[in-house]
């Protein structure tokens, strides 16, 4: 019979299971933001060298409207017509690590209708927008397709959805003036989003909740460590997706440039 200290073989295993769990729960996250950006510098590479991929259509309602923020990102779409989703309804309840903050999503709602513009891109430009909405490791934005007059259009909704949540009043001032270029004045959906209550401001959230949902499962020495990453995610996604041109209260549209094309 062997002398010493008895060796609990369940304990140990238990001990190394929950220790590679949470290593596992530490390390997904940080490779999929290793993951996102090397893809992200692998298609503007390619793009770079004149690969295009054949030719999509999306169907854009909220901040993407505005062309100059399709211009920071690099996105050139061939051409662009207004259109309107039947059977949608624009909601700001896409969750984003500010205090009550919630992004444009459209949801099927009978009886509704969302207004956008389908923007011709190439399939690289698609790729590259996926990048920039969070859709590719991440699934912030989800993407789906509908018909528009005939053709198939991509359009990303909310893959992590909130309640109680209002845009910042520098998004919607966005959204409202993008609409402003192709609606005629007066419009009443142009008036229910002027009408629509928004936050002044966008406060960083506490603990954020980005990459991790929860926290308590890092144990109380990882928990701190695992708050501050999650943190500096944030930050630097932040940067690299919502350029600060996205937040920015963009000057109005001059009078005139509504077109009466596009009715509700």
């Amino acid at each position: 019979m062997r002398n010493g200290p008895r060796w609990d073989c369940q304990s140990e295993l238990q001990d190394c299971g929950v220790d590679g769990f949470r290593s596992i729960c530490f390390a997904v996250p940080m490779l999929k933001i290793a993951c996102w950006r090397l893809t992200f510098e692998i298609l503007h590479f390619f793009k770079l060298l004149g690969f295009r991929g054949g030719e999509t259509s999306y169907f854009a309602y909220g901040g993407n409207l505005d062309p100059q923020v399709l211009k920071n990102r690099g996105i050139r779409p061939t051409h662009s017509s207004p259109e309107t989703a039947k059977d949608f309804v624009l909601r700001f309840n896409h969750d984003v690590p500010f205090v009550g903050i919630g992004m444009a999503s459209i949801e099927k709602q009978e009886g509704s209708s969302v207004h956008g513009i389908v923007y011709h891109l190439s399939k690289m430009d698609e790729w590259i927008l996926d990048c920039y909405e969070a859709h590719l490791f991440f699934g912030r934005y989800r993407k789906a397709y509908l018909v528009l007059n005939g053709k198939k259009c991509f359009y990303y909704y909310s893959g992590r959805t909130g309640t109680d949540l209002l845009p910042s009043k520098a998004y919607l001032q966005k959204l409202v003036n993008g609409y402003k270029t192709f609606l005629p004045s007066g419009s009443p959906f142009i008036s229910q989003l002027e009408s629509h209550p928004s936050l002044p401001q966008m406060i960083p959230r506490k603990p954020p909740r980005f990459l991790f949902s929860d926290y308590a499962k890092f144990g109380r020495f990882l928990r701190p460590l695992i708050e501050m990453y999650d943190q500096a995610c944030v930050r630097v996604f932040v940067f690299f997706i919502f350029r600060p041109a996205l937040f920015r209260t963009p000057e109005p549209p001059p009078e005139g440039r509504g077109s009466s094309g596009v009715t509700k």
